[in-house]
C-alpha cells in the first residue's frame, strides 16, 4: 500500500530524529510503500527494507542506516561478541567496550564492533549508560534488528 502524504508526514517526523536526509525519501513523488505479512510490517522503497514498524516503534534497517547519517547513540561490543550479536543474541555486558554518552534506558541504540566501528545491528537500551558501566553482567541491550537477519535479507 502505498503511503498518502499525511502518513509520510507523520513517519518523517520521527525518522528525522533518528537519521540525518530523511526528507529526501519522502518527496511527494516517492514511492514509499508499507507492507505487511507475516506479523511483519515495514516501510520500504524500490523493494527494500526502509524501516521496520515493531509494536510503536519505527527502526531504521541498517541498509538504510550505512547510507545515511544516523542520529543515534552507540554501543561498542568487543571482536568476541560478533558472531552472537548477528546471530541474533541480545547484547551482555561484558561484551561491551564502549557506550555512548548518550545511551538512556529505553533509547534505541546502534550496536557497532570495536576494530572498524561496523555496524552490527539496533537495539534497545536497558539501562541507561551509568547504569550499563556500574553492571558486571546481564543483558544491557535487547537485540531488535541485525545484520543476517530477515529485515536484512527480505526484498520486496
Amino acid at each position: 500500500m502505498t503511503l498518502s502524504g499525511k502518513d509520510k508526514k507523520k513517519y518523517l517526523k520521527e525518522i528525522s530524529t533518528l537519521i540525518d536526509g530523511a526528507e529526501e525519501l519522502f518527496h511527494k513523488k516517492s514511492n514509499l510503500k508499507i507492507y505487511t505479512g507475516d506479523g511483519v510490517k515495514v516501510l520500504g522503497l524500490d523493494g527494500k527494507v526502509l524501516f521496520i514498524l515493531m509494536n510503536d516503534d519505527i527502526i531504521p534497517s541498517i541498509h538504510l542506516l550505512r547510507k545515511y547519517k544516523p542520529k543515534m547513540p552507540s554501543v561498542t561490543v568487543d571482536t568476541g561478541a560478533i558472531r552472537f550479536v548477528t546471530n541474533g543474541a541480545d547484547i551482555m555486558r561484558p561484551g561491551i567496550t564502549k557506550i555512548d554518552d548518550e545511551v538512556v534506558e529505553g533509547a534505541l541504540v546502534l550496536i557497532v564492533e570495536e576494530t572498524k566501528g561496523s555496524l552490527l545491528g539496533i537495539g534497545r537500551a536497558l539501562y541507561d549508560k551509568v547504569d550499563m558501566e556500574l553492571m558486571k553482567s546481564g543483558k544491557a541491550v535487547k537485540n531488535l534488528h541485525y545484520l543476517k537477519d530477515s529485515y536484512w535479507s527480505m526484498t520486496l
